[in-house]
């Protein structure tokens, strides 16, 4: 079966499930942020940024998710200006970022929805990092001719 075939009717089946409720996506958000905060490496990085302002970041992240896996439009920012806006941090830290997300998803959701919402937390993921990363010049020229 192609990929994007499989991969709608799975999206299908998850939301006929109903899979994706608010109360989860408060549960995938919350338990994520929770262990991001634990977290050595990612931890300082966020507390730098939102250090007294969690309270106001995190009804933007339950509005974001739910947009994304709800499509319900609830979500009015702009994440990659808002992330551009940011101090550097190492780039590696995505991996560590999306780990800690797939390991929260594989306990809020059954494994089919947790699939799709990783799959669409690694298209997130690699867009942001394409934004704060990709360096045209930095490419090698090819030759025409």
């Amino acid at each position: 079966m192609h990929l994007s075939v499989g991969v709608a009717a799975m999206e299908r089946q998850v939301k006929d499930e109903m899979v994706f409720t608010d109360e989860a996506i408060r549960l995938l958000v919350d338990g994520f942020y929770g262990r991001v905060r634990r977290d050595p490496e990612l931890g300082p990085v966020f507390e730098a940024s939102l250090a007294g302002r969690w309270d106001h970041h995190m009804p933007k992240m339950y509005d974001f998710w739910s947009a994304v896996l709800l499509t319900n439009g609830r979500y009015k920012g702009a994440p990659m200006q808002a992330h551009q806006a940011l101090p550097p941090f190492p780039e590696p830290l995505f991996d560590r970022w999306l780990a800690l997300f797939e390991a929260q998803l594989a306990e809020t959701f059954v494994p089919d929805a947790a699939e799709l919402v990783a799959e669409k937390a690694r298209r997130i993921a690699r867009s942001l990092r394409l934004a704060l990363y990709f360096d045209p010049a930095a490419q090698p020229r090819r030759r025409v001719g």
